[in-house]
């Protein structure tokens, strides 16, 4: 069964978004598409940018919002990959299929309606969390036109 649709961004945990793009956006020249919007639980900010033809999500904590998966991650592993996310045509059937083949899913949010998302472990993905998405043609989660 293929059912990603195609490669969206890598996601890159960072301290800070700002100091991180001194070297992405102002040595290497990449382009900031957005700016720190708050992430979906709320414990963190995301920028993306592109640079080399590629979309790259810089994840940030959000220092008032406590202990977060993102926190944590930085504090055991460092700054670094995140993850790999890619869009799907319908993630209730991906979730489905990789369950079916003994792929354990960490997190899933289907609140809302245009970034519906769920997450393979990275236990079973080479260490590295792989997070797939759902979303609505021409959203602006939708990139399919800029392939």
């Amino acid at each position: 069964m293929t059912f990603i649709k195609r490669f969206d961004h890598i996601g890159v945990a960072v301290r800070s978004v700002d100091e991180a793009l001194k070297l992405y956006r102002d040595i290497l020249g990449g382009k900031v598409i957005l700016y720190k919007l708050e992430g979906t639980t709320r414990d963190y900010t995301y920028t993306q940018f592109e640079l080399g033809g590629q979309r790259i999500e810089l994840i940030e904590p959000i220092e008032k919002a406590g202990a977060s998966f993102l926190t944590k991650f930085l504090e055991e592993r460092g700054e670094g990959l995140h993850h790999l996310t890619f869009q799907v045509d319908d993630i209730l059937e991906a979730i489905k299929y990789l369950k079916a083949n003994n792929i354990r899913i960490v997190d899933e949010f289907f609140e809302d309606p245009i970034w519906k998302v769920a997450f393979i472990s990275p236990r079973n993905s080479n260490g590295i969390l792989i997070q797939l998405y759902e979303t609505q043609p021409s959203s602006p989660y939708d990139h399919s036109d800029q392939d």
